[in-house]
């Protein structure tokens, strides 16, 4: 896996491989939106609970290249540290992506234990049991199930602001994430 060097300490890199994996189990939303529990959520399931300003992005849809690279930093500066936090050893690419699309969606990472790596205890609510069943393969079997492609939605209903399930659309985007990694 690629390395860099941050604050004298070699850690794991995101790859373009590792981010189309975690953003194939997200949509896009390019604007401002209500998520199912009325938190106000924006682009690639950044939301004000996780401290994002995102209520900027109300009635401002904006490119997807914007909504990837914000995504890319969350992961690279917030979740990608308290993962390998959580898991010191040497983990393979697949693991860290498993790792990591767990944590950026449940926040349970420090609960995950090392030799149990039970994905399936978090399955609520029931629309997520897919991901933890892909979340699992991959770090028990390496079996990827991104392919460089996301579900973009092109509309947010107004007044309820959320989102047009049936709006969306699958567009590659793995063109987009390797221009903006180093």
């Amino acid at each position: 896996m690629d390395e860099i060097v941050v604050a004298a300490k070699r850690l794991p890199r995101l790859t373009a491989r590792t981010a189309c994996e975690l953003i194939a189990h997200e949509g896009i939303v390019r604007e401002a939106y209500k998520d199912s529990k009325g938190i106000w959520t924006w682009g690639i399931g950044l939301a004000t609970t996780g401290g994002y300003d995102v209520l900027q992005y109300k009635d401002k849809p904006v490119s997807l290249e914007t909504c990837i690279g914000a995504y890319l930093d969350a992961v690279q500066t917030k979740y990608l540290p308290q993962v390998l936090r959580a898991f010191p050893g040497k983990l393979e690419e697949h693991e860290l992506a498993a790792l990591l699309s767990f944590h950026y969606n449940s926040g349970a990472i420090g609960r995950l234990k090392d030799n149990d790596m039970d994905f399936m205890q978090w399955r609520r609510p029931p629309e997520i049991v897919e991901r933890r069943k892909a979340e699992r393969d991959l770090f028990h079997e390496g079996k990827w199930s991104g392919d460089g492609k996301a579900l973009v939605y092109g509309r947010v209903r107004k007044p309820s602001y959320t989102p047009d399930w049936g709006s969306g659309k699958r567009i590659e985007v793995k063109s987009i994430i390797e221009g903006l990694l180093p």
